[in-house]
């Protein structure tokens, strides 16, 4: 079947929120700076989510990520193009979505000499290094040896280690990845100052991480007004707002941007408005990623009365106030102390509980996961999601498809799952209100 014939119908998200419509010039404002970079006196690092910020933030370098250019090609519906270009390069179909769509922009780039023509938003950034943090997945130490295939920057890739939950209060264990992450931060930095010719700005660290504390407890706040009934954040909105998150930690505007979605979300549940038109009938958790080049999905179930929401880019818990006379270990020590998206998680946690917890405290009357085909993260999930039909204590669905790549997937059998599932919540939510 052809992408054309798959795209087909596919409808984008309607927002509920302000804040959320508004993302959309935030991403023209982001990739045009991205692209014209050096007109500013600043640097561009093709990299990958996990990086700190606030270090890239005090040299003047923005950093190009993987997973947002993925699901932004996904939206405009060019995502199955940069994956069938690497694809020919040799890459494997299973290969992460995310990381085909840049090889494949990259490519593309290599044979044009130029920004290719279907490239969303002027592309990826005039880049000037490559920076990664290997975790998580072997995506992100492998990506960049597969993107020199295509442009020879300076590349640094550095270690950063997960932390078991189940060590997570053991002060000596935490000191000793604190330390290790300190270290490594220590060589980012000396990367760094080689690569642009500047050198570290303590103070400048300090007021990053400031200010990212400040926008960090705003969005998480905004969250938490999930649990209201009715919810005012539907998924859409909800995967729209962690766009300033991403790319813009540690200045001002995104503390400004935050302020704002909270307020607004704060009226909306003090009205008693939700994101839902008249009834909301069913509350249901969307555990994991999104099919990018389909949001109107969420609306689709919204039409049906389903109030989804999600966790995947909710920032977390505030850890204790850092302590800033030594920024670069403040940056560290955070990472460990709490659910911190971006320079996390690194501290691993009990994930079945975790989503016990938060069924019941949303809620939750079903769960749908994206079994993302192509995600190496989520394939270390399975176990996890068949803990969670077993012991979740609601119905929950497993859709099969892929977060960015378009190609195998099937609106009309997405809809009659989704449909069906319906059904089974709907009796489910009888048989527990008699």
């Amino acid at each position: 079947m052809s992408e054309a014939n798959v795209q087909e119908g596919l409808k984008p998200s309607v927002k509920n929120t302000k804040a959320a419509a508004e993302v959309r010039q935030w991403r023209k404002w982001y990739y045009d700076r991205i692209n014209h970079a050096h007109d500013y006196g600043e640097f561009v690092a093709l990299s990958m989510l996990g990086i700190p910020d606030e270090i890239f933030r005090t040299f003047g370098v923005w950093p190009s990520l993987a997973e947002n250019y993925g699901p932004l090609c996904a939206a405009k519906q060019v995502s199955g193009h940069f994956c069938g270009v690497a694809e020919g390069d040799g890459f494997s179909v299973d290969l992460c979505s995310y990381l085909k769509v840049g090889i494949g922009y990259l490519s593309r780039v290599g044979q044009e000499g130029k920004v290719p023509d279907e490239a969303p938003y002027g592309g990826m950034g005039q880049i000037d290094m490559i920076i990664a943090p290997a975790t998580f997945c072997d995506g992100r130490y492998k990506y960049p040896q597969a993107a020199r295939r295509y442009v020879d920057m300076p590349t640094f890739v550095y270690d950063q280690r997960d932390l078991p939950w189940w060590r997570a209060n053991d002060p000596a264990m935490v000191k000793r990845y604190v330390d290790y992450t300190y270290e490594r931060f220590k060589e980012l930095i000396a990367f760094l100052e080689s690569t642009t010719g500047k050198k570290l700005d303590e103070a400048k660290l300090a007021e990053s991480v400031a200010l990212w504390m400040k926008s960090h407890k705003l969005f998480h706040d905004a969250c938490e007004l999930k649990k209201c009934h009715p919810n005012p954040i539907p998924s859409q909105d909800s995967f729209a707002v962690c766009f300033p998150n991403l790319h813009f930690k540690g200045t001002q505007q995104c503390v400004d941007y935050y302020q704002g979605f909270y307020d607004e979300v704060k009226a909306m549940a003090d009205a008693g408005i939700g994101a839902v038109p008249g009834e909301e009938k069913y509350r249901i958790f969307w555990m994991g990623l999104p099919p990018w080049y389909y949001l109107g999905i969420f609306n689709y179930l919204q039409e049906r009365g389903v109030s989804t929401m999600d966790s995947t880019y909710d920032a977390g818990d505030m850890p204790e106030e850092p302590d800033l006379s030594n920024p670069l270990y403040a940056i560290a020590k955070k990472a460990y102390e709490g659910v911190w998206f971006g320079n996390g998680p690194m501290r691993r946690q009990n994930l079945i509980e975790r989503m016990r917890k938060f069924i019941a405290e949303y809620d939750i009357h079903g769960v749908i996961t994206l079994m993302a085909t192509t995600c190496r993260a989520n394939t270390t999930l399975l176990h996890h999601r068949r803990l969670l039909n077993e012991h979740g204590g609601v119905p929950v669905l497993n859709l099969e498809a892929d977060m960015s790549d378009v190609r195998s997937f099937s609106e009309v059998q997405v809809r009659g799952k989704l449909d069906a599932f319906l059904e089974t919540v709907d009796v489910w939510k009888g048989k527990r209100v008699h």
